[in-house]
């Protein structure tokens, strides 16, 4: 299976659902909760990804937790993991997208770094994906058996996507 390191938003209607989906934004404490579990259940770096309204479809990182890791070890400065960067489209081929939004996640080998596997699963507002939860391991740390981290990791996204659902949860 192709992986994606975050999703994919065709066309300016998509973009423009992204964005009025900002308005509902859960909070900063209540989406770093959320990562610090799945940091803690995995212990992988535990990102989470919105769509940037600015530059045309980019990722923005908004959140993350990643324990004690530098991340110049991991091959990024502190301004790479924030920053506005590739398109949302990174790493999948058009064709493997619809079984990525079917089975909910998508598995990376070495996609976003040399040396580190990912799984991501897309963060929705309604029917509009407007963001992802990355999980980052080292490829050598990666077990065979995916279905814990495919779980954490999907636990993470559907805890976000009801937060950005919940008008009341997104304040807190």
């Amino acid at each position: 299976m192709i992986g994606l390191s975050v999703w994919s938003c065709e066309g300016a209607g998509t973009a423009h659902a992204g964005v009025q989906a900002t308005a509902h934004s859960p909070g900063a404490a209540s989406t770093h909760t959320i990562l610090e579990r799945l940091h803690a259940a995995t212990g992988g770096l535990a990102l989470l990804y919105v769509l940037s309204p600015f530059g045309g479809a980019k990722r923005l990182c908004t959140d993350y937790v990643i324990g004690d890791i530098d991340p110049a070890e991991v091959g990024m400065s502190a301004e790479d993991v924030v920053s506005v960067s590739r398109s949302l489209r990174t790493g999948a081929l058009n064709a493997s997208l619809d079984e990525i939004r079917r089975l909910g996640f998508g598995v990376g080998r070495q996609e976003c770094m040399p040396s580190w596997d990912s799984v991501a699963a897309p963060v929705l507002w309604h029917d509009s994906i407007m963001g992802s939860v990355l999980l980052l391991r080292r490829s050598a740390e990666m077990p065979t058996d995916l279905r814990p981290l495919i779980y954490h990791t999907r636990k993470a996204d559907e805890s976000i996507s009801e937060l950005t659902a919940s008008p009341i949860a997104a304040a807190m």
